[in-house]
């Protein structure tokens, strides 16, 4: 090979990476939380405070409640208190999604029908708490105090984008919402103690946070820690904790290829997790309210099936040549070996009883198409390997799929 031949495939790589690199520092990270002015902070701080008659919780709550909040551990999925993860898109409306999510958490916390599934654009096209560019879940809350209540997603599906207000009929209502911290200002971040008391008492927590270009990228199998004192950017809510990990579990907005699934582990005092930290009380008509249970939490959810049997289906992309991956799912390891002749392969996994299991890919070898070159096509092979949660039944089928060509393949539930 001549050095003027390797000058030009090297100039060739150079600029392909570069623009590369241009493109991904020009995407926008889908958040969306601004927090509240001064003025507007004061007015909400005031206005609970009233409400509450100056205590700093209310003490008269119809609650149920779940598990401990001295444990070590705790993860509100265990009690299917949880909806599934949802996907705001470009649209920066997290804001609406991590209030929601907290509302749909707590109506499970009080014995409501779980097939609840409120509607995010309801507060992009009817509310003045925000838009796609961006808003606050405590003007959410704030604005339900003098609304009927809330359509479901049915009644008005997402769309992404704002339109007009069509005042679909609504379907439930909230009771009341607070900030965890009794200084009830946005820019607090509450004990840790206070935090898992809200959610063992009223459900999934909201948080505000700072969502980082790496955290975006975030594909889990770990925890995630950033130190930073950067200003909040995103919503989320918080639905539980693991001591040993020093580690809040947090449920997204960015579908379930994000994380581990849609969640992640983001360590205490990272990220800014935790400020703003607020509860919201569902209203549910006819549930029987209960002292909280004060008994240690259930390891795992209790069973609802045995024998469950679930499939796992991985497909070549378009731009790879092979793959092959091994999975282990409770202590069971299949290899999956794809390639040009032999493109989609299922295989079954038969699981004791319908719950939530652990997966771990133990490693993923992809080849994929690289560019064209003088000398022929530059292909190139990535390695990975990762973990996740996935929740099996009866003859659920899960697709293995990668966002983007290089990265590691997530489940992904039919």
């Amino acid at each position: 090979m001549t050095s003027k031949l390797m000058g030009q495939q090297w100039l060739c790589f150079l600029l392909l990476f570069f623009s590369h690199t241009i493109i991904i520092a020009q995407d926008k990270i889908p958040t969306g939380f601004i927090p509240p002015t001064e003025e507007q902070d004061q007015v909400m701080g005031n206005w609970l405070k009233s409400y509450f008659h100056d205590q700093p919780e209310p003490t008269d709550e119809p609650l149920l409640g779940v598990g401990n909040a001295s444990s070590s551990r705790f993860d509100l999925r265990d009690y299917a208190k949880v909806t599934p993860v949802k996907m705001q898109g470009n649209c920066g409306a997290c804001w609406a999604f991590a209030a929601m999510a907290a509302f749909e958490s707590s109506y499970l916390m009080q014995g409501g029908n779980n097939n609840i599934n409120v509607s995010e654009q309801y507060f992009i096209d009817c509310s003045d708490a925000g838009s796609c560019e961006g808003g606050s879940p405590q003007a959410v809350f704030r604005w339900l105090n003098n609304k009927n209540g809330i359509p479901s997603e049915t009644a008005l599906p997402y769309s992404g984008n704002e339109a007009r207000c069509d005042n679909p009929a609504a379907s439930y209502q909230m009771l009341q919402w607070d900030y965890v911290a009794t200084e009830r200002r946005w820019n607090i971040i509450p004990s840790t103690a206070a935090i898992k008391k809200a959610i063992t008492t009223h459900g999934a927590v909201v948080s505000s946070m700072y969502a980082s270009r790496d955290f975006y990228a975030f594909r889990g199998g770990r925890v995630f820690l950033e130190r930073n004192n950067v200003m909040p950017n995103h919503a989320v809510v918080i639905i539980g904790w693991d001591d040993s990990k020093q580690a809040w579990l947090v449920k997204n907005s960015w579908g379930t290829w994000w994380g581990d699934n849609g969640y992640a582990y983001i360590e205490y005092k990272s990220c800014q997790i935790g400020m703003s930290a607020m509860w919201v009380d569902a209203k549910v008509s006819g549930a029987s309210p209960k002292p909280p249970n004060s008994q240690p939490p259930a390891p795992k959810p209790t069973p609802v099936a045995s024998n469950v049997q679930i499939k796992v289906m991985d497909i070549l992309g378009d731009e790879q040549i092979n793959e092959t991956v091994l999975i282990e799912i409770n202590g069971e390891q299949k290899r999956f070996n794809l390639n040009q002749n032999q493109q989609r392969i299922t295989a079954v996994w038969n699981l004791p009883t319908e719950g939530w299991y652990n997966y771990e890919i133990h490693y993923c070898r992809s080849t994929y198409r690289g560019w064209e070159t003088w000398f022929g096509d530059w292909n190139y092979v990535v390695n990975c390997n990762g973990s996740g949660r996935i929740y099996a039944q009866p003859d659920k089928t899960f697709t293995l799929a990668t966002k983007k060509s290089g990265e590691c393949p997530v489940f992904l539930a039919e």
